[in-house]
């Protein structure tokens, strides 16, 4: 009984594989299971290392596939945390980037903290103004009662009831 391990290769250059005798007296030259070729190693042996070869380069693909999915679904989370929470530095500490993280979120946080100091400043100052402007208006109207004679102050703010200076 004869048997070949391997397809035929199509095309007129491709090599005539080599046949396997299982039967024990063969007399037509071919190897048994038993036997080795002229470089030492047996059919068995290099069926087992082409399938070894495929397996690992079959395995090398679907790493490949899924490292390009992994990529796909991590450019997708950044992008999205970006979005989302670009000013905290979020998307570069899911990246792995902390010290840009850290800058993003200190710069952020102290950004937030300024505002509602300068804010509370600025509003506090507006409202400071309002009793610093009337307290202006008193210390005029003050030297203004004072400059003026018993007489004329009688007749504008007494009777006459003037309002503002």
């Amino acid at each position: 009984m004869t048997v070949d391990p391997s397809p035929p290769e199509s095309g007129p250059s491709a090599p005539r594989p080599q046949t396997i005798s299982l039967d024990k007296g063969a007399a037509s030259g071919g190897l048994s299971t038993d036997q080795t070729r002229e470089g030492g190693s047996s059919p068995w042996a290099d069926a087992q290392a082409a399938a070894a070869s495929v397996g690992s380069a079959f395995q090398s693909g679907v790493a490949s596939v899924q490292a390009q999915g992994d990529v796909a679904q991590k450019k997708l989370v950044a992008g999205l945390l970006g979005i989302f929470l670009g000013s905290l530095g979020v998307h570069k500490f899911y990246l792995g980037m902390n010290q840009p993280g850290i800058i993003m979120l200190v710069c952020t946080v102290a950004g937030y903290l300024l505002f509602t100091l300068l804010a509370i400043i600025l509003i506090g100052f507006v409202f400071l103004l309002v009793p610093a402007a009337v307290g202006l208006v008193g210390l005029i109207e003050g030297i203004l009662y004072l400059t003026k004679s018993d007489a004329d102050f009688q007749r504008e703010y007494v009777v006459g009831k003037k309002p503002w200076f």
